[in-house]
């Protein structure tokens, strides 16, 4: 891949990668949380337990009717995720993204 490429890619991963919360357990997008207050409609509840995000998560949840714990089971699927080396400068991340690469190019997911 060409440099300029390289480079280019880079910064749009690092600008994704540095956004993305999706791997912590204790941090969920809103619509998911506005999805568990809709589900209990209402009625009190200690836990509720979602699934299908494929990431898991743990967290405590206080509202009017929900004081306890949303829980989502993740998935047993592995889930593919950029290197948190990515976040470095180019000089730094350039040979953490070509390992990157070719695990890809590889069909290697286990990094």
């Amino acid at each position: 891949m060409p440099d300029l490429q390289r480079r280019r890619l880079h910064a749009a991963l690092k600008a994704v990668h540095k956004q993305d919360r999706s791997f912590e357990p204790y941090s969920e997008d809103s619509c998911y949380l506005d999805a568990v207050r809709a589900t209990i409609d209402g009625d009190p509840a200690d836990v509720v337990v979602y699934g299908h995000t494929h990431l898991p998560k743990r967290m405590r949840v206080a509202g009017s009717v929900l004081e306890g714990w949303y829980l989502n089971t993740g998935t047993w699927c592995d889930v593919m995720r950029l290197p948190d080396a990515i976040d470095a400068d180019y000089a730094q991340a350039g040979p953490v993204l070509d390992n990157f690469l070719g695990a890809l190019a590889a069909n290697d997911f286990a990094p």
